[in-house]
Order: structure tokens, then C-alpha cells, then sequence
């Protein structure tokens, strides 16, 4: 039901200040992440990769998302541009 806000959360707490968002996309069971930082943030883009992958759901029962893609990054010039999707894990009903 709040899934959408679970992500947003998510997202928040992990995200480097280092690291721009440009785009949150959340569409039923996926969401598509995109942003920017300089060219010499690799490691911090891994480190909010890696947070999303352990990122609990909101009742701390189990990980937030099923899958989370390994980034995808250009780096042009002193900027790099960073992307990456994570599904929901779906809730199983009673």
C-alpha cells in the first residue's frame, strides 16, 4: 500500500550527499534510480547499491527489494552519470 513511500525512504537514508538524484521512477514493483556525481564517485554509487540490496521493508521483516541491478555509469568529463533499477519484493498474503 506504501510502497512507493517504503522506496522513497529507502532511497533517502542511503544516498550519499555526494551523489546527485535526478530521477525516481516508481511504477508497481519496480523503480528506476538515476543521477549524477563527479567522475571520482564510483564507490559512493556501490555503497547506495549496496545499502538498496540490504534496505529492510517497512516492518523490518525481510529485504525490501528482490533484486536490485548493479549500476550502470558513464563518466563524462569530470561528471559521471549513474542508473540503476530495483524491484519490489512482493509481499506474500496470508
Amino acid at each position: 500500500k506504501y510502497a512507493s513511500l517504503d522506496c522513497w525512504k529507502a532511497v533517502a537514508e542511503n544516498l550519499s550527499p555526494g551523489l546527485t538524484l535526478d530521477t525516481f521512477y516508481f511504477n508497481r514493483s519496480r523503480l528506476d534510480l538515476s543521477g549524477t556525481g563527479s567522475g571520482d564517485q564510483s564507490d559512493e554509487v556501490y555503497a547506495f547499491y549496496d545499502g538498496l540490496r540490504k534496505a529492510q521493508d517497512a516492518s523490518h521483516s525481510g529485504l525490501l527489494f528482490s533484486e536490485v541491478s548493479p549500476p550502470s555509469t558513464t563518466v563524462q568529463g569530470n561528471k559521471m552519470i549513474w542508473r540503476f533499477t530495483c524491484t519490489l519484493k512482493r509481499s506474500e498474503a496470508p
